[in-house]
């Protein structure tokens, strides 16, 4: 298993959002998107929590 530590992105959402309302992004890495078949064209995934983990799963096309 290959491991990269990234910074959490915290930005205020503008628009019509709540006041004070934020949005969190963590960049990821191309080559591991690309093993998992994701791209431009193909990029739904599912997100799960367990209370400390959060696992990014591409989405089966029958979903």
């Amino acid at each position: 298993m290959e491991t990269r530590t990234r910074k959490l992105n915290i930005n205020k959402v503008g628009g019509n959002a709540s006041a004070g309302a934020k949005r969190a992004s963590i960049g990821l890495p191309m080559p591991w998107l690309e093993q998992m078949d994701l791209n431009e064209d193909y990029r739904d995934v599912n997100l799960s929590f367990d209370g400390k983990r959060i696992i990014i799963e591409k989405k089966d096309l029958e979903d």
